[in-house]
């Protein structure tokens, strides 16, 4: 049986764990599923919850990089409409 971490390492897990699904949930959904998403974010900071800044750090980051991997797919696409190889 694994040992169980110190309660800090733990709950930073678990937060990390959580940010993850989050931004996960908002790549899919958002905005076409999730149209209140940045509303949501907002309110909860105005209540303080640090972990909204994780959030939309992760998120950010998230969706840079979906971003890059679409435009990617595009120019290979029109490369391969066009004939260029």
């Amino acid at each position: 049986m694994q040992q169980t971490k110190d309660m800090g390492v733990e709950k930073g897990f678990i937060k990390e764990k959580i940010v993850a699904v989050i931004v996960e949930m908002a790549v899919q959904d958002w905005p076409q599923q999730w149209k209140n998403f940045l509303e949501l974010l907002v309110q909860i900071a105005a209540m303080g919850v640090k972990l909204v800044i994780r959030i939309i750090s992760h998120l950010i980051r998230r969706l840079g990089y979906a971003a890059r991997i679409n435009i990617d797919h595009l120019a290979i696409s029109s490369r391969r409409d066009s004939g260029v190889q």
